[in-house]
């Protein structure tokens, strides 16, 4: 996957710096704020050594069990992105910041059970994302609209940064039927960084001059992390663009 994103990256900056005829006057350059955010999805994380959790015994809290958990399963999590960029012709090359936040569903056991259908234990925790990234873009303006607006503008693009992780899985663990008694509970923190890719398709509307609306797709992918196999990302955004400086033609 890393080698795909990579050559596909290489091929479309040169792809993009080799058509900017495909740009017109319709399509404003020069310096831009982009800002937004949207639903994400983080597919089950795998750790590469099994995580021992010591959870309470059902029915006997003074007994202790050591259950491997060797999978993280998340919810639909949510992102937040701003990138500072400029666009020349049809190409757009951008810095951004990510962050992404995501709680656990459930924490399963040899890949099999959840572990707490077998143990007196509630999920907690979470994944959260911190990624800077070089983006470029190659825009596709078809539309022949002399008063700028509401212009339909394709594009796609791809991205290479660096990514820092961390997961922080929590169980509760609850008291028999009728008790109060108070139990610890287990935490553990992982933080891993790792070059990150990704891959973008999505499309704008010009909404004025200087101002457009964004809906986009995006795969993350950060695999190269020491507590954990793999770490990709799907995502939804919803973003706005305001052109802060113009550069006639």
């Amino acid at each position: 996957m890393k080698i795909i994103i990579k050559k596909w990256l290489i091929l479309l900056l040169g792809f993009g710096l080799g058509i900017q005829a495909y740009a017109t006057p319709l399509d404003p350059e020069g310096f831009y704020l982009n800002a937004g955010g949207g639903p994400t999805y983080v597919p089950n994380l795998e750790p590469t050594e099994v995580i021992l959790v010591p959870i309470p015994s059902p029915g006997n809290s003074n007994v202790i069990l050591m259950t491997p958990i060797n999978e993280l399963v998340n919810n639909i999590g949510g992102g937040a992105t701003i990138s500072f960029g400029y666009k020349y012709k049809a190409v757009r090359g951008e810095g951004q910041f990510i962050y992404n936040y995501a709680r656990y569903k459930e924490f399963r056991i040899l890949g099999e059970q959840n572990i707490d259908d077998i143990a007196p234990v509630r999920t907690r925790g979470n994944s959260t994302l911190l990624a800077g990234m070089f983006n470029v873009f190659l825009d596709f303006n078809f539309s022949n609209n002399p008063r700028q607006e509401f212009i339909f503008v394709p594009y796609i693009g791809g991205g290479i940064g660096v990514a820092n992780i961390q997961n922080v899985p929590k169980l509760e663990f609850l008291p028999p039927e009728g008790s109060d008694e108070e139990l610890p509970g287990f935490k553990r923190s992982f933080s891993s960084s790792s070059v990150a890719y990704q891959g973008i398709a999505g499309f704008r509307i010009y909404l004025d001059s200087v101002t457009s609306i964004n809906l986009d797709y995006r795969y993350f992918d950060a695999s190269s992390l020491g507590s954990f196999k793999s770490f990709q990302m799907h995502a939804i955004y919803l973003t706005f663009t305001f052109l802060l400086t113009s550069d006639k033609r």
